[in-house]
């Protein structure tokens, strides 16, 4: 049974990817998502059974964007709750880890789950209409820790 199947925690690892002039990737959830369709987040996704958090961290940013990632700064963000939104995974605890990495190798392409992704700045990532949590990580993350 795969972690999506159960009822119990939806463990997700998200990652802000820094470009070489310090741009970040946000990218948007596509209207068939499952939840929150059409925020803004970094890439990243649910932790499968099995895989240690790094493994598990660079293989979803590859499904997702095609880019191979190499983590800088890790497991710096958590957000937790328990989802109540009627869907599918209503009733689940939701945790989610945030970190910084940059790209080793690969070329943007991202995947169905997704229908947009931009290289932006910290400040324009702050006008974009992110997931909570992606707002509260960016805010932790970029304006206290890295200014």
């Amino acid at each position: 049974m795969s972690v999506d199947e159960q009822k119990g925690i939806l463990f997700v690892l998200r990652s802000f990817i820094l470009d070489n002039t310090g741009k970040i990737l946000l990218v948007k959830r596509s209207p068939k998502a499952s939840w929150a369709q059409g925020k803004w987040e970094p890439p990243g996704g649910t932790f499968e059974n099995g895989e240690d958090l790094e493994a598990s961290r660079i293989r979803e940013t590859r499904e997702e964007t095609g880019l191979t990632i190499e983590t800088i700064k890790s497991d710096l963000h958590t957000e937790s709750h328990v989802i109540s939104d009627g869907g599918k995974h209503n009733g689940r605890s939701y945790v989610v880890i945030f970190s910084i990495a940059v790209i080793v190798r690969g070329t943007l392409n991202i995947s169905e789950e997704h229908e947009r992704a931009e290289w932006v700045t910290v400040d324009e990532a702050f006008r974009y209409d992110l997931t909570p949590e992606s707002r509260k990580a960016l805010h932790e993350l970029f304006l206290f820790q890295l200014r």
